[in-house]
């Protein structure tokens, strides 16, 4: 997800920082002010800091909810039909999935706080864990079983990354779960969302 404001752009990631950034910057100035005994700089302080945590009370529940959705989908790709199919994280960091999952995911579109990790790994290993969406083009499009899980933000990018077809299997309200090929097992789809299709056009 992307933070906008007039010609100006960050990821949510990067915003989510700079709050908790002001946040601890706040104490420390409250703390100060306690110390000097300026009572009107106290309040300024007292004022700020409020503010500061107020603007993480939207961050952080959108955040716990969506860590809940990603425990979830971990136990439907933990199912025995998930077994031998590679999952990525496309365009997104879920954090939470990777310990749920007991198993190492691949990462395409994304590399934000990874990316001085990234740069140590081997070619090799860089183009295993975090190809470059170009190469899982390929790899979508293969006979092999891929998993896809982004955010719903991020899907309106699968067409111009060319990424599809693709089916969804599962949708939150932050998640989703797309898989490369038609799956016989229905029981996967989510139908506490049936107005939304479970296939992604080609064109």
């Amino acid at each position: 997800m992307r933070i906008h404001f007039q010609g100006f752009h960050m990821t949510r990631e990067l915003f989510e920082m700079s709050v908790v950034v002001a946040c601890l910057f706040s104490a420390g100035y409250m703390f100060s002010t306690f110390l000097s005994g300026n009572r009107d700089a106290r309040f300024r302080s007292v004022a700020f800091f409020s503010l500061s945590l107020f603007s993480l009370i939207p961050l952080s529940v959108p955040r716990f909810r969506g860590d809940g959705e990603l425990v979830k989908f971990a136990e439907l790709l933990n199912g025995k039909c998930f077994v031998g199919a590679a999952i990525y994280a496309y365009r997104c960091y879920p954090q939470v999935l990777t310990p749920y999952l007991h198993r190492t995911i691949g990462i395409t579109g994304y590399s934000g706080e990874l990316i001085f990790g990234i740069g140590q790994l081997s070619p090799a290993s860089k183009m295993k864990r975090f190809p470059h969406l170009s190469e899982f083009q390929r790899q979508w499009q293969s006979t092999q079983p891929v998993v896809i899980v982004t955010t719903l933000d991020e899907l309106r990018f699968l067409k111009s990354d060319r990424v599809f077809p693709g089916w969804i299997i599962r949708r939150g309200q932050h998640y989703v779960i797309l898989v490369n090929r038609r799956m016989n097992k229905l029981y996967v789809w989510n139908h506490s969302f049936p107005k939304y299709p479970s296939f992604c056009p080609e064109h």
